[in-house]
């Protein structure tokens, strides 16, 4: 589905806007935020509860082959770009997490929350609980007709275990209710299926339902609901749109889908971007021009992100493909 890409075309540039601006304000270039960025991150759990669905729908999956596709979706791009953070950290510490707190290098690489540390690439708590879904959903894939009200209520389930006062930083962690929009996600997709949606109600009702939880402060300490709630509908507006219609062929959008395809790779480099774009100020005396920090930064990120697709995602994809085809053949 292309308008899954442009979401995640949008998913991810929000989130790239948002660490920007973050960043500079850390350096005092600007008092300008873009909080509702990190609603990008809600917006990529809820495609993954749909595409879980998408995938899988109406077919037979053992546990081992699900679990193996994700793991080779996921983590060896994760792992080398975690190996190029681990050396740029053992060399010069301070380029690595430097507002985030202490880096943690087992926990990088294992994608085990660690207590009070952050990984090497501090984007990657989103694959912490991305795993987690994988982990319940694949649980359930043996049951056919009930696979995903089972992985659904498992998930309710944990984070009614969350509102315990237990004081175990791991069941916090992986309680956390934001694990409930991998279940909007996977309702979207039956939402679709059975239902047609007005694109552009649904995605104004998004914008009103974001602006109304903005006025009443429900935001990032709610985020299932301040963020998760009005993603929600703006995904189903976007989703609602076939690839039939008018609007795919416009220019603009094929950009915004081929961002999508990138996204992984940008979410997983933008970091690094954002710290060279540091240097290179710095170096041409230039670290005070804000808006010239805020643009470069951008662009270095979607360059890095696409380079890092076409040089290194495509291909391992290539080659995971290919030897599990010759593993077939063999």
């Amino acid at each position: 589905m292309i308008s899954v890409q442009w979401l995640r075309g949008i998913a991810v540039m929000m989130v790239v806007v948002y660490h920007v601006l973050l960043k500079a304000q850390l350096l005092g270039l600007t008092t300008t935020s873009f909080s509702i960025g990190a609603a990008g991150v809600d917006l990529f759990f809820i495609i993954s509860g749909f595409i879980m669905v998408y995938i899988t729908f109406g077919k037979s999956y053992s546990i081992s082959y699900f679990l193996k596709k994700r793991f080779l979706r996921i983590v060896p791009l994760y792992w080398i770009l975690s190996f190029v953070a681990a050396v740029v950290f053992i060399l010069q510490p301070s380029l690595v997490n430097a507002h985030n707190g202490e880096t943690t290098i087992i926990g990088s690489f294992t994608l085990f929350p660690v207590s009070g540390k952050v990984m090497l690439l501090a984007v990657a708590w989103t694959l912490q609980y991305e795993f987690l879904f994988y982990f319940i959903f694949s649980a359930f894939l043996p049951f056919l007709n009930k696979r995903y009200l089972l992985a659904s209520l498992t998930i309710i389930a944990l984070t009614l275990i969350g509102i315990t006062d237990h004081g175990s930083y791991i069941i916090s962690f992986f309680s956390n209710p934001i694990i409930l929009e991998f279940i909007y996600g996977m309702a979207a997709f039956f939402i679709l299926r059975s239902i047609k949606l007005n694109s552009l109600a649904c995605i104004l009702l998004g914008v009103l339902t974001f602006y109304t939880f903005h006025s009443f402060n429900i935001g990032l300490e709610q985020r299932h609901i301040g963020y998760g709630v009005p993603m929600l509908f703006i995904f189903l507006g976007i989703a609602s749109i076939k690839n039939d219609d008018g609007i795919v062929k416009l220019k603009p959008l094929k950009a915004l889908a081929y961002i999508g395809d990138a996204s992984y790779s940008i979410y997983l480099t933008h970091i690094f971007s954002i710290s060279i774009t540091v240097l290179l100020l710095r170096k041409a005396n230039l670290q005070s021009a804000s808006l010239l920090f805020i643009a470069l930064s951008i662009i270095l990120s979607l360059l890095a992100g696409l380079m890092s697709y076409e040089l290194v995602e495509k291909r391992l994809r290539i080659r995971v493909k290919s030897k599990r085809i010759n593993q077939t053949i063999g």
